[in-house]
């Protein structure tokens, strides 16, 4: 997740705007408006205030935000690398506490039988 996902992410937990935003950090407007838009990325302590006021966790945004900034390329491959990792594990996570209770039917059923 990159620094303009992420604000979006966060205006639409918040259910407020950039501007906003800004203000929650105490940071200029003008620095949300460039993160919003790709010129610049947020800091880690502005990403990680933000995921702390959102009930998100900083080790699926960080990543991202740390392969936008990096200019080496070797690093920025490494960075993208462990956001998809960082992504892929949230998804399998999300589809084991789907399927948990009927697996724990089956389980059950089986015990019984």
């Amino acid at each position: 997740m990159n620094s303009p996902e992420f604000l979006l992410l966060v205006k639409a937990r918040l259910n407020c705007s950039y501007y906003k935003i800004a203000k929650i950090l105490d940071i200029q407007p003008t620095r949300i408006s460039s993160a919003k838009n790709g010129r610049e990325s947020l800091t880690e302590k502005q990403v990680i205030d933000l995921c702390k006021l959102i009930n998100h966790d900083p080790a699926k945004v960080l990543p991202g935000i740390l392969a936008e900034r990096t200019n080496d390329p070797e690093k920025k491959l490494i960075w993208e690398r462990v956001a998809q990792l960082a992504e892929k594990g949230a998804a399998t996570l999300t589809a084991v506490l789907i399927m948990a209770p009927a697996l724990l039917a089956v389980l059950e059923y089986s015990i019984l039988c």
